[in-house]
């Protein structure tokens, strides 16, 4: 037998039914002949910025992948042109 382990992270806005979600995931886990266990570890409260934290570092979705800067134009140089003595 082999025991499959994965980590699930829900961000959301409000409120969600944990104990629907466990029992939506494990009846999704369980197959002929397979057993699964599913709990609501913890919920934390993220700011602003806490978020973004965790949506970088977990997601790999970045504030500049999000809200990119706008590019600046390059100030064009003006040709000189150079006299030649003969």
């Amino acid at each position: 037998m082999k025991k499959f382990t994965f980590v699930l992270d829900i961000v959301a806005d409000g409120d969600l039914d944990t104990q629907s979600i466990a029992g939506s995931l494990e009846r999704l886990g369980v197959q002929q002949g397979s057993f699964a266990a599913v709990k609501p570890v913890k919920v934390t409260a993220l700011k602003e910025q806490g978020f973004k934290v965790w949506r970088a570092r977990v997601a790999g979705i970045t504030e500049e992948s999000v809200n990119p800067k706008p590019v600046k134009a390059k100030k064009a140089t003006p040709e000189v042109e150079v006299a030649s003595a003969s």
